[in-house]
């Protein structure tokens, strides 16, 4: 055992650091306590790699939000249009039955006459449905103003509204657009048997068929009645894939069978470029979406589906007609 001495000379040579935590302590020990630059761009490095593995995800469970409010916002119109038909004992046809040719009256569309049946009761009382599509009170009801929201699917996110039928109203008519529109058929709707839904009679007027749930022999849930289609993606042959938004040729309120009207053609598959090189065709413009890979269609009987951008061009074409006999619809 040293002396006692000896052992208090000892303890008064031991270092003695004074207060402070232990982290505090090591601290001290440093040159300096702290992120080094190396040490504080590592962490940010990691930080964006981990928003960039995030972000994809997050787009996409958006992305699929707006799908499902697409579809829901289609099955609520095939509603609407069952329920017309309840109510009527047929469907709205393509026009009110009194739109010509060549730029003569054009009537109201379906979309107006469905509105009651998809909860748009006061904005269908603002119509007059003995005047055209293009005159007061009209012309103020779907003109100048956001469409309503059944009648847009969530992920278009281009100009809502724009100057409607240049051609036929001299310009200046701003109308809001659509997402959906009816199906017509094949492109030969004067035969009976490639009618659609929304099928014409062709005279010396545009005078839309009478379609009723028992004339669809093909079955309902085997046909196509509403379509998305993208208002700005009016696509020909030789042409710019996209028009001016000032130009489109969907107004939503209009019934007409050529140009931008309230039908389409089933005669390509989603999203495709059309076989031809003049905008009057534009009947025949295939339906179209900004969802990728393909576009929601209603059926018959309400329900709805996606249909993806290669499906068989056959089967695509069978889901068009009401009446045509066609055994091949499975996609």
């Amino acid at each position: 055992m040293l002396p006692l001495s000896l052992s208090r000379t000892a303890i008064d040579k031991t270092p003695i650091v004074r207060g402070g935590s232990r982290l505090q302590r090591a601290c001290r020990a440093r040159r300096a306590c702290g992120f080094t630059l190396v040490e504080l761009l590592v962490v940010i490095a990691i930080i964006g790699t981990l928003v960039g593995l995030l972000l994809p995800a997050v787009q996409a469970a958006r992305e699929s939000a707006r799908r499902s409010k697409c579809v829901n916002n289609m099955k609520q119109l095939g509603l609407g249009f069952l329920n017309y038909h309840e109510a009527r004992g047929k469907f709205p046809g393509a026009n009110l039955g009194n739109t010509q040719w060549t730029c003569g009256p054009i009537s109201l569309g379906p979309l107006v006459m469905v509105l009651p049946y998809i909860e748009e009761v006061a904005l269908y009382t603002k119509f007059d449905l003995s005047k055209n599509f293009s005159e007061e009170p009209n012309r103020t009801a779907a003109g100048g103003q956001t469409p309503p929201a059944p009648l847009i699917c969530p992920s278009y996110n281009q100009k809502l509204y724009g100057s409607a039928y240049h051609y036929c109203t001299g310009g200046g008519f701003t109308s809001g657009v659509t997402c959906y529109l009816g199906v017509r058929g094949t492109a030969d709707d004067t035969v009976k048997a490639n009618r659609g839904v929304f099928g014409y009679e062709w005279t010396t007027a545009q005078n839309p068929a009478t379609t009723r749930v028992k004339d669809i022999t093909d079955g309902t849930s085997k046909t196509f009645m509403y379509g998305e289609f993208r208002p700005d993606s009016q696509i020909v042959v030789g042409q710019s894939t996209t028009l001016d938004p000032d130009s489109r040729w969907s107004p939503w309120s209009l019934g007409y069978a050529v140009g931008g009207g309230s039908t389409k053609h089933m005669l390509y598959q989603p999203n495709q470029v059309a076989g031809f090189t003049h905008y009057n065709q534009w009947a025949n413009h295939s339906f179209s979406s900004q969802h990728v890979g393909g576009v929601h269609m209603v059926r018959a009987d309400a329900s709805g589906a996606f249909v993806t951008d290669n499906i068989d061009i056959t089967v695509w074409r069978n889901l068009a007609t009401i009446s045509g006999g066609e055994i091949d619809t499975n996609f």
